[in-house]
């Protein structure tokens, strides 16, 4: 019964003659030396279907193909190739105005925050205060406007200051007043918040 056995570096199937066991012989695959085992411990499978072939002597019929190609005998495999960038949809949002009321720099992208969506609190301290100062500033400077020089009206219509005609004027001159400076102090205080130091 021939002796079956595996080269230890390639991992080639050989069969051999009995006459054989014990011999040291090179591999046909590899090359390198081999020795055909005297017994029968470190021998292929008996019922190989990959062996088809009956040998009288050591032959280079390949009893089994190794598992795994080596590193040696495999083509290099390139690299996959990067994935496409993302591209975002532009909106009107992404106009470098936008990106600078945004807190953005000069070159058009906006700042990004943590909580996109969403307007921190901290943010919306010096608006507030701005839009009340204004607000304020503008009823006291309304008041004094309806009773010194009122925006319609002439003076010699309307009397003396604090008559009751010029008191008719204050609710008028309070809300316009505080429209405007109010709006004034919101816009100033918004590019006061956004301007860094």
């Amino acid at each position: 019964m021939p002796i079956r056995f595996q080269c230890g570096n390639c991992g080639a199937g050989f069969k051999a003659a009995d006459e054989h066991a014990g011999h040291q012989l090179p591999c046909p695959k590899c090359g390198s030396e081999m020795r055909v085992p005297a017994d029968q411990a470190i021998i292929a499978p008996q019922d190989d279907p990959l062996d088809e072939t009956e040998s009288s002597g050591l032959a280079d019929t390949m009893i089994r193909k190794p598992s795994r190609p080596t590193q040696a005998t495999m083509p290099p495999v390139p690299p996959p190739p990067p994935p496409p960038p993302l591209r975002r949809q532009t909106s009107a949002d992404d106009s470098p105005i936008a990106a600078i009321t945004k807190g953005g720099g000069a070159d058009g992208r906006a700042a990004s925050t943590e909580n996109d969506g969403k307007i921190p609190i901290k943010s919306l301290i010096l608006p507030t205060i701005g839009l009340l100062a204004g607000i304020v500033v503008g009823g006291i400077v309304g008041y004094f406007a309806a009773h010194f020089f009122p925006f319609w009206g002439g003076l010699a219509l309307l009397g003396e200051p604090y008559s009751d005609a010029r008191y008719a004027l204050v609710p008028g001159h309070v809300l316009l007043c505080s429209l405007l400076l109010g709006s004034f102090g919101l816009a100033l205080s918004i590019i006061a918040s956004r301007v860094k130091l």
